[in-house]
């Protein structure tokens, strides 16, 4: 982080009246079957829109020096000249809690200045709408608190994989058939260099658990353009667990191996991105990539 560990304001606490707020709204929701406006996978649902006008009137009486933003929604400005920024995710894997499953989660980022970088980041906060489990970075340190539990414990990547054949990856190709194109045409050989591989396709809860040291590898590679626009995974998804991550020792690129550090905060622009907890991972993952359609041309020739 670029900053120190000082912050303007309790971030946890201020996520945890954010938390309450979107829980509340979301038991009036109904779960358990699809909810999506015109079949669209990545729509904003019915429960995103109702936490928006929720978060709205809390903020109004907080009276923070800071400019809020939600995941496809109006940004909230309150000032000029802000101290920082917040970035909520009130849901990120609407689907998922749809249907009761995976662990989608409330994901909340907070980053200094007007126009924050992502190394401008200093806290960050990812709660599991299913596991009750929360994950937090403050003051330069990332925790995990487990559902239940009183005390948070502080947390770091596993370190000690240090191979692809060894690691667990995080690799999604869900959200309909364009999606799961471009995850076949960029990392669809991955999978086959790895000891397992899993998704339930909530990112920030993913990166969460990499954090903790469960597994070693995120790769997002979905993005592709429709009609002009870039469609994908958002910054939204992966903001919260960003913090945390770098404060667990967590490397993020892009998938040209690029740092993501001195990239602008847009909440709904698309990122594509690769996780990964050790720096020798990194790159035989990105060797992986810059040689993917070879490798799986090699695989359908093989007899």
């Amino acid at each position: 982080m670029s900053k120190n560990v000082s912050q303007p304001i309790d971030t946890v606490k201020l996520s945890k009246d954010i938390q309450k707020i979107v829980l509340d709204e979301l038991a009036t929701c109904p779960v358990g079957k699809l909810q999506l406006p015109d079949n669209d996978l990545k729509g904003v649902h019915d429960a995103d829109k109702k936490i928006y006008e929720c978060l709205v009137s809390f903020f109004h009486t907080q009276q923070l020096p800071a400019n809020i933003y939600i995941e496809s929604s109006e940004p909230i400005f309150y000032h000029d000249t802000p101290e920082f920024c917040i970035f909520i995710d009130p849901i990120d894997g609407s689907l998922n809690r749809d249907l009761k499953v995976g662990d989608p989660s409330i994901s909340i980022a907070y980053a200094y200045g007007q126009q924050p970088r992502f190394s401008d980041i200093f806290s960050g906060y990812v709660y599991g709408l299913h596991s009750g489990d929360s994950y937090y970075a403050q003051y330069g340190k990332s925790y995990w608190q487990p559902h239940n539990h009183t005390e948070a414990i502080e947390i770091s990547c596993d370190t000690t994989v240090t191979k692809l054949e060894d690691a667990i990856l995080y690799y999604n190709d869900g959200y309909g058939q364009n999606f799961a194109k471009q995850a076949l045409l960029k990392a669809g050989a991955l999978p086959l260099k790895v000891k397992h591989h899993n998704a339930f396709d909530n990112t920030a809860m993913e990166i969460c658990q990499i954090c903790r040291g469960v597994a070693h590898l995120r790769v997002e590679a979905r993005s592709y353009h429709h009609q002009g626009k870039l469609k994908g995974s958002d910054h939204a998804n992966m903001l919260a667990a960003f913090s945390i991550g770098k404060t667990a020792g967590l490397l993020v690129t892009d998938l040209a191996g690029n740092v993501l550090d001195n990239l602008v905060i847009e909440i709904d622009n698309v990122q594509d991105f690769i996780c990964a907890s050790h720096e020798n991972l990194l790159s035989e993952t990105l060797d992986v990539l810059a040689n993917n359609q070879t490798l799986l041309m090699a695989l359908f020739h093989e007899k």
